[in-house]
């Protein structure tokens, strides 16, 4: 049995990575491939053509009309969305042909401070680590959270916890927003549940998604090693 465990795998890809894009998202207009590839980063949806190669688990994956996403290397004329990680992957490993639909794409660069904190965040914590020190796993969290962070969803609810004696006024400065509060069992508090907007919410997914893409390659370099 082969192991294809990786240690401290996310921030391992941060390391690779070695900085997230900067700026901001712009429409593709030229299509061809040999003007994206040169880019610092883009997402695209492409139709596969051709599967050139195919393997017992493929790097490829669609989703059935039960909804379960299926692995597979019957891929052609499917549409798949990739970041441009997983698009060299495929065509290193499996040698697809396709087009490209429509997509973003960034040309301002990388912050490369990425590498210098995550080196530093991995050593400072195998310090920790071997010194029994318990802040070892306040590292770990750090260096999870540098990648997690940027794949978060629009939080449309907060929680406020509201004493008795500012119950009316919150009530009546809120009542729009209220989603639902209960009487805190034992204590002059109100738990509420409030509608929060999310018309400012954004979000680094390029960044969140690059670092999953970057983890994908290195297993597959194991992998495909054997």
């Amino acid at each position: 049995l082969s192991d294809f465990d990786a240690v401290s795998l996310y921030p391992s890809a941060m390391k690779e990575l070695k900085g997230y894009l900067k700026g901001i998202p712009k429409i593709i207009e030229n299509t061809s491939y040999d003007y994206l590839k040169n880019l610092d980063g883009y997402f695209v949806e492409i139709v596969i053509k051709q599967v050139n190669k195919k393997y017992g688990f493929p790097l490829m994956s669609k989703l059935t009309k039960e909804g379960i996403r299926e692995w597979s290397n019957d891929m052609v004329n499917e549409i798949i969305y990739v970041d441009k990680i997983t698009l060299e992957e495929l065509i290193k490993y499996h040698n697809i042909e396709f087009e490209i639909i429509r997509g973003y794409y960034y040309d301002e660069g990388r912050n490369y401070r990425l590498e210098e904190v995550i080196k530093h965040l991995f050593n400072t914590r195998l310090v920790a680590k071997k010194a029994g020190n318990p802040i070892q796993e306040v590292y770990k969290l750090l260096m999870n959270s540098s990648y997690g962070k940027c794949l978060l969803k629009p939080i449309d609810v907060e929680v406020k916890f509201i004493s008795n004696r500012d119950y009316k006024a919150f009530v009546d400065m809120n009542y729009n927003w209220i989603k639902e509060g209960e009487k805190v069992d034992g204590c002059n508090f109100w738990k509420f549940k409030v509608i929060k907007a999310i018309d400012e919410h954004f979000n680094y997914v390029s960044c969140g998604v690059e670092v999953l893409s970057t983890s994908k390659r290195i297993m597959n370099s194991r992998r495909f090693r054997y």
